[in-house]
Order: C-alpha cells, then structure tokens, then sequence
C-alpha cells in the first residue's frame, strides 16, 4: 500500500538553464504521472510485471510453453492518494490504473491536481521543479474509518509513506504497526508529523538533504 503524493510532471528539456527574463525554446516535453507514492507504486508495479515476463520466458525454456510460469510473490499494488475533480485527475487515475494499480483509495477533491513544471537542464544533469499543490487536501475522514482500514491494510506486506497527506498518513502508519505490517518512510523535506511519522518507520529512504535540513530544524526547536 503506497500512502502520499500524485501528481503529473510537465518536463522540458533545456540546453541550459535560462538566465532571469530570458526566453528559450525547449529541446524536448513530455507530461509523466508523478509524485512519490505514485512512482514508487508504479516501479514496483513494472518490476511484478517484468518479473512474470522473465517468469514465462524460464518456463518455455523449460519446455512448458503455453504454460504461464507462477510467481513467487503475488502482490496487488494500492495507493491512497487524492487528485482534483480536473482533467488532470482522471489523467492520473488512469495512468495508475494503466500500470495495474488500484486506485480505489485515491479520492477526487473540488479544484486542481497537483502538478509540476520541471525545468531538465541537458548541460548540468540537474532539474528544477517549481510544484503547484493539490487545491483539496486529503481528509483524515475520507480514509480513516476503522472498517477502511481494516480493508486497505488486509494481508498488506508493506506500508509505504512519502510523507505527504501526514496526518492521514500517520493514523494508517499507527494501524499498520499495531498489525505488525513493515512500514517505509520516504522522506523528501522536514514537514508537519513528519518526526512522529518517522517513530513507526521500519525502514527510511531521504533525499541528500534530509538528514541536514531535519537535524537542523531539530535543533532548532531544542530536540536534537
């Protein structure tokens, strides 16, 4: 169960980046799904299915052609998320969908999807991404209701939170732990709940920054 962000990323391609008022052209566009729950979800959906295709092609070798190789693990891959009542939103639905996700749990809120303009400099390999966030937040009410929960956490073999949508995500994180279910952090920059969040985390994955911005922001505040 993937918990957090979803979105879609309109990149372009520059030569370099731009000087302040200047104007340029871009080398290349394309509009991609984005978020962190969304692309974690959507890479390991690609590895299932890689690993079925590698599966199949083990058994034929083996003389077993016809005969669909079985996997070792089955997994149905959820997030909850939330995304506008825009074009945008179906836009990201459907693309999650496309890859074999279940998105009955990501809810459609009033206004815009988040989004994304990321600016893919060819000459230093860096990115810049100004982000515009989702009108409607998520509502602890439209997850966390106990026989909700018990759903989206039955026979989950992992908790993943990207630390967006934290109180929601902390009330999942709590369930989850309580049920002995692994839990992942994956923490991009210090945001509210996110240190409570981080206390149920089994397993942490941080930007290179993270640990710095954090541990400054702790000692800030007198909890180093």
């Amino acid at each position: 169960v993937g918990m957090g962000a979803c979105c879609i990323d309109y990149l372009a391609g520059v030569a370099s980046y731009p000087k302040p008022d200047e104007k340029i052209r871009s080398e290349s566009f394309k509009t991609e799904g984005g978020g962190n729950a969304g692309n974690a979800m959507t890479c390991l959906a690609r590895l299932v299915k890689a690993s079925d295709e590698t599966s199949e092609e083990t058994s034929e070798e083996k003389g077993k052609k016809g005969k669909k190789g079985e996997r070792e693990m089955e997994l149905d891959i959820r997030v909850v998320s939330k995304v506008g009542s825009d074009a945008a939103g179906s836009a990201i639905v459907d693309g999650l969908e496309a890859e074999g996700i279940d998105c009955s749990q990501v809810k459609r809120g009033e206004g815009t999807s988040a989004f994304t303009y990321i600016i893919v400099d060819v000459e230093t390999k860096t990115r810049t991404c100004v982000h515009t966030p989702l009108h409607e937040s998520l509502r602890k009410d439209e997850i966390i209701t106990e026989k909700n929960v018990e759903e989206l956490l039955e026979s989950c073999q992992l908790l993943y939170c990207d630390g967006r949508h934290t109180d929601v995500a902390l009330e999942l994180a709590r369930a989850a732990q309580e049920k002995g279910i692994p839990i992942l952090v994956d923490a991009e920059k210090p945001r509210p709940l996110l240190r409570e969040l981080l206390e149920c985390a089994d397993i942490v994955v941080t930007s290179e920054t993270f640990p710095v911005d954090f541990g400054s922001q702790l000692s800030r505040r007198g909890k180093g």
